[in-house]
């Protein structure tokens, strides 16, 4: 890392060989890679210590349940334990997004699987079958991807890699400080196999195909995303009202005006972004099933 002191015993560290994380190639991280990262970025702070900031009053602990690739549940039972006796339990999960071999994505790393690894889906699926309500917190270069998460968690944040202040973020919006507004920008996929799969396919393939076959799905998956590219949810509700476009017909690189009424039916002040597709179904050449041509915040 750029402007940090290289010691001896990391450079040794460096050139032998190194343990791997249960159940993958992925390298055991540098022991004090941690203690060095805080010790550089020092207005940095981890998740934890900013809940622990927020809510000085709040009883907030801790429990490390599993690595961030691999098989190893060994500690599930210490994390579980702890979220049985807790209010509420927040479940980070997610991979090590970066460039080399302790990342499990990222530059030159691939992955023949988009789903969360056995030992962080196996704690979720143990979570929900003790009747434990939890949230998750998804950090990783890649969307999340979880069946238990869908089946389990009461809510779920996808946080991406989200830099310096990302903690911040992260838990003004569990706490309600911030409400979210955010819309997913890409398809995520139930599975690799459904590959590839984006929003914007052309009318007759992918989850439009209409081949009129006895199957509208795959046998063992839906065709459809797990979560579709445009999605997002808030502590409110938005309703849209009175749509109206100035003209039934448009000739070539004629403008049409479109207009609607956002409404805010929940209880809570919120932001929307309101977002508009269209789709040409009398076009000589083959287009889009849908295409997003606006959005407004």
């Amino acid at each position: 890392m750029a402007g940090i002191e290289v010691q001896t015993d990391d450079v040794l560290w460096r050139n032998k060989k190194k343990d791997t994380y249960p159940g993958s190639i992925i390298d055991v991280e540098i022991p004090k890679l941690e203690q060095v990262a805080s010790k550089a970025y020092k207005h940095c702070r981890n998740i934890l210590e900013q809940f622990k900031q927020c809510c000085p009053n709040s009883d907030i602990q801790y429990q490390y349940g599993y690595p961030y690739v691999g098989n190893d549940t060994s500690h599930h039972e210490d994390a579980l334990k702890l979220a049985k006796e807790s209010d509420v339990t927040i479940v980070t999960v997610g991979g090590k997004y970066g460039w080399g071999t302790s990342c499990s994505t990222g530059e030159g790393i691939d992955s023949s699987s988009i789903n969360l690894p056995q030992c962080q889906e196996e704690f979720l699926v143990k979570l929900g079958e003790s009747d434990i309500p939890f949230i998750v917190v998804h950090l990783d270069g890649r969307p999340i991807s979880s069946d238990a998460a869908d089946k389990y968690a009461s809510a779920i944040i996808e946080a991406w890699n989200p830099g310096e202040f990302g903690s911040q973020a992260i838990v003004e919006t569990i706490l309600g400080t911030n409400n979210p507004s955010g819309k997913l920008p890409v398809s995520v996929a139930y599975s690799s196999a459904q590959a590839p799969l984006y929003y914007n396919h052309s009318q007759g393939s992918s989850y439009h195909v209409q081949t009129g076959s006895p199957f509208t799905r795959y046998i063992d998956l839906p065709h459809t995303p797990r979560y579709y590219f445009g999605y997002g949810l808030s502590y409110t509700t938005f309703d849209y009202h009175n749509l109206q476009t100035e003209k039934s017909k448009i000739k070539p690189f004629e403008k049409i005006h479109t207009s609607f009424e956002v409404e805010n039916s929940g209880d809570t002040a919120g932001v929307e972004i309101a977002q508009i597709y269209v789709c040409d179904k009398v076009a000589s050449l083959v287009r889009p099933a849908q295409e997003l041509v606006g959005f407004c915040r």
